[in-house]
């Protein structure tokens, strides 16, 4: 599996096809439909842009201490 392929297809019948991305021309695995893989989508794309900050205000990824006993 790559970054390119749509897992949330796997599921149904229709899911695991192999696709050309329409754009980047690269081979990935969703619904047999999908024109574009997830790097090109414009989903994809937003969640790349957002990634980093959501990231940088995650606690957890930033080890920080907030004085919580597990």
């Amino acid at each position: 599996m790559t970054e390119r392929d749509w897992e949330t297809d796997f599921d149904g019948v229709h899911g695991y096809y192999l696709n050309r991305c329409g754009k980047c021309e690269l081979l990935f695995h969703g619904h047999k439909h999908r024109m574009l893989c997830r790097v090109c989508s414009p989903e994809g794309q937003m969640e790349r842009m957002v990634a980093p900050v959501r990231d940088a205000l995650d606690p957890v990824k930033r080890n920080i201490d907030l004085g919580e006993d597990q």
